[in-house]
């Protein structure tokens, strides 16, 4: 090899491994940051969801014998879904609450919600 191509070679194979090193190190702290995003927001949306089911009715949620969830005895959580869907609406996040286990409703689609027995409107 010749002298100018030897110190061609040492020059760029420095600069090709700072800048994989800066790219590795970038993807890793752009994933990191859209993982905390997406945290938050979701975070955000649960409290808004709750906050949203709390004042509506009043008194401790039941199933009741006709298998809808209800808050107190005014609140029917199963059949009431402008809250997940005005949630939806606005936060671009599907919602779905749950009575102990079971998902009583969701923001999902109604054919997803017909296909797995969710109440739909």
């Amino acid at each position: 090899m010749k002298f100018k191509q030897k110190m061609l070679t040492l020059c760029c194979a420095p600069l090709l491994l700072l800048t994989l090193l800066s790219l590795v190190i970038g993807m890793i702290q752009f994933r990191s940051s859209m993982y905390t995003q997406t945290k938050s927001r979701l975070k955000s949306s649960a409290l808004a969801a709750m906050n949203l089911y709390s004042s509506q009715g009043y008194g401790d949620y039941s199933m009741k014998s006709d298998g809808y969830v209800w808050r107190g005895m005014n609140f029917n959580v199963s059949q009431e879904t402008f809250v997940v869907d005005d949630l939806k609406q606005q936060t671009d996040v599907d919602i779905t609450f749950f009575y102990q286990d079971m998902a009583v409703m969701t923001s999902i689609c109604n054919s997803v919600r017909r296909k797995n027995g969710y109440h739909t409107h």
